[in-house]
Order: C-alpha cells, then structure tokens, then sequence
C-alpha cells in the first residue's frame, strides 16, 4: 500500500496545449494572398507581374497547407484571393485579343 501511496503522489497529470483558434499557414495563405491581390493592378509592369505571382504562388502552397488543419475558412479565402492574381492576367489576356 505504501508503495501506492509513494506513487500517486508523484503523478502529475500531463495537459496539452490548447489549439490556437486559427491555422497558421491558412493565415500565411490569406495574408500572401490579399497582398497579391491589391499588387495586382500593378500588373502592367512585367517586374511587378512576376512579383504579384511569386507572391501568389507562395500564398497558394501555404492555402493548400492551410486546408489541412481546422478552422479552414482563412485558408478557403487566401486559396481564392491566391488563384484571382494568377488567373485573371491570363484570362484577360484571351478576352483582350
């Protein structure tokens, strides 16, 4: 009995770290994104292109990574503020000629 004792008494109970409430690569994804959307008129210099879309690019890997873990919704927003930049050069570029 005393050994029991002896053991109870040293028991801590392990606790695990609260979840945060929003996934850090979904926020990563949302941030990269909305900075690549309001770069985008900005688009008509072929530098700042290439940046919007490194930008966007970045942003849609990390919106991707961001799916994976719940709550989702910044990563659902920052995957569609992610694909307009890239998306929508090329399309209006089809629409244009």
């Amino acid at each position: 009995m005393d050994e029991n004792k002896n053991k109870d008494q040293h028991y801590q109970p392990q606790y695990q770290a609260p979840a945060s409430k929003a996934s850090n690569p979904g926020k990563t994804g949302f941030i990269l994104g909305l900075i690549s959307t309001i770069l985008m008129p900005l688009f008509y210099n072929p530098f700042m292109l290439w940046m919007v879309w490194v930008i966007a690019i970045i942003g849609l890997v990390y919106s991707i990574k961001g799916l994976k873990i719940t709550p989702r919704r910044l990563a659902v927003v920052g995957l569609i503020l992610s694909v307009f930049p890239i998306a929508f050069p090329i399309i209006a570029r089809f629409i244009l000629r």
